[in-house]
């Protein structure tokens, strides 16, 4: 697995999570920015959580999940969980 928006120092794979039938995969990259390079001062390292999903040969890139109000230096996904319902997975 990769980040779809690779950055140097991105903080990819800080937080990890798996769910519990171990097919889907939260990552955190707190360091993430919206674009693919940064000074790193610290300035828009907003943050992000990739999730992948197996498709029973591959793993799959299902989604990036970002904060709506995100700020400089949010660092979204420091840490990140997946928790089982019955409805499936959130």
């Amino acid at each position: 697995m990769k980040s779809t928006l690779p950055i140097k120092f991105s903080g990819f794979g800080e937080a990890a999570a798996i769910s519990h039938a171990g097919d889907i995969v939260a990552i955190g990259v707190s360091k993430e920015s919206t674009v693919a390079s940064t000074d790193n001062t610290g300035v828009d390292l907003l943050g992000a959580v990739h999730i992948w999903h197996y498709d029973g040969s591959n793993w799959v890139h299902h989604a990036r999940l970002t904060a709506s109000n995100a700020e400089d230096g949010d660092s979204f996904g420091t840490s990140v969980a997946l928790v089982t319902t019955e409805n499936g997975w959130r």
